[in-house]
């Protein structure tokens, strides 16, 4: 049976990532909750201005507790995710675009050394409540893979979620973090959850050399090819997908904004549970988020998204995130009003709506019931066309063919 102490001398060790009877040191040797100003020298607009701080001694800490990054959360948090992003290629404002998904607004805490301006990891942090009403812990760790103690602030927190996931967005991550791994699964048996390397799609021969890598036995590894966005809610389709759910991209029930008419039609409400469970499978996201991006290139397209009319989930979508839920909401409005009155309750046919600036384009793919591909127009652009629209849509449902 596996000592769960840590193999280390005591002498710049790690402290034990679970025995109970290290509950009250971890207690102990974070302190002064303090907001201060970043060291000088570091780039403006890396994170907030002012960030709260919790200083050790140790030169080989142990991680804080998940809950220690939210002392003044009311309700108990149901499930933690945590993305380690070594390579700080995490777009900005993503936590902040949560906020509109049911989010809080973002705080984060740096991790120092009580003695000169040494910091061991600067967490980015904020709680979102998904559709089922559970919430979500959501970690942003910047944490150097390069340092072993930094590395294992990091693994100790992804080791503690519910789900753990490694962004490699440049080309040194996928190479260093292994190592580090390695390192820290020599002390101690992994006990998390299946440790997720997220991949750019653009990147296949990362991937492979991912899979290649003989790692430690007890660590489930899944290398994910992900399709990343600088556009606004790029982080709650990797919500869904890190969670297995489809919790955070579901439309929000509040009305589409003023300046963008609407059609008068009620929202349909979502299939049950039992009715989902009878549809086909669905596209797997990255298909469905190329789909989108291969759309948006017709002309005077403001906004686009493959859209499971059925669970009212949003599986991909490009353009401002205010475009994109005012167009899925319009679909849905058509799509509803075409459903009562055609049996089976799965419409086929094209749906199409003008207002006064905007055109909406929405069309089935027969293969996948209830799914729909978005598209919304700028009317006023003379470039819009809506033979060109219709040709642009279709050869976007190759992606997902």
């Amino acid at each position: 049976m596996l000592n769960p102490k840590s193999k280390r001398s005591a002498s710049g060790a790690r402290s034990s990532r679970f025995a109970e009877d290290d509950a009250d040191r971890e207690d102990s040797i974070w302190s002064s909750l303090n907001s201060v100003a970043p060291p000088v020298g570091e780039a403006a607009g890396n994170e907030p201005p002012r960030v709260r701080l919790l200083r050790t001694a140790d030169l080989r800490p142990s991680a804080p507790r998940l809950q220690d990054f939210f002392p003044r959360e009311a309700r108990p948090i149901d499930r933690w995710v945590a993305f380690w992003d070594a390579g700080r290629s995490w777009p900005a404002q993503a936590l902040g675009d949560l906020a509109g998904e049911g989010g809080r607004a973002p705080g984060a805490t740096r991790l120092a050394h009580a003695e000169g301006d040494r910091t061991f990891a600067l967490v980015h942090h904020t709680v979102v409540q998904g559709d089922d009403g559970r919430l979500l812990g959501v970690l942003h760790i910047e944490a150097d893979a390069t340092d072993p103690a930094s590395a294992d602030v990091a693994l100790t927190l992804l080791e503690r979620s519910d789900h753990a996931a490694v962004l490699t967005g440049y080309s040194s991550e996928y190479r260093e973090v292994p190592r580090r791994l390695q390192q820290f699964c020599g002390q101690g048996a992994w006990r998390g959850p299946a440790l997720q390397f997220l991949i750019p799609q653009d990147k296949p021969s990362r991937a492979e050399r991912l899979r290649r890598v003989a790692w430690p036995r007890s660590v489930e590894v899944q290398v994910v090819e992900a399709s990343f966005s600088r556009a606004p809610g790029w982080l709650a389709p990797l919500l869904d997908r890190v969670t297995d759910s489809a919790a955070f991209r579901r439309l929000g029930r509040a009305a589409p904004p003023a300046a963008i008419d609407a059609p008068d039609l009620p929202l349909p409400p979502p299939f049950a549970d039992e009715a989902l469970a009878e549809l086909p499978e669905r596209p797997a996201l990255e298909r469905c988020a190329s789909a989108a991006e291969v759309a948006a290139l017709a002309p005077a397209a403001r906004a686009t998204a493959v859209l499971d009319a059925c669970s009212h989930a949003i599986l991909g979508g490009t353009g401002e995130t205010a475009d994109i839920e005012a167009a899925t909401r319009i679909a849905l409005q058509l799509w509803g009003a075409g459903a009562r009155e055609s049996a089976p309750s799965l419409p086929l046919d094209e749906l199409l709506w003008q207002g006064r600036e905007r055109a909406l384009l929405a069309q089935p793919l027969p293969e996948h019931p209830g799914l729909l591909l978005v598209a919304s127009f700028d009317r006023d652009d003379p470039a819009f066309d809506l033979r060109h629209a219709r040709w642009q849509l279709a050869v976007a449902w190759h992606e997902i063919d």
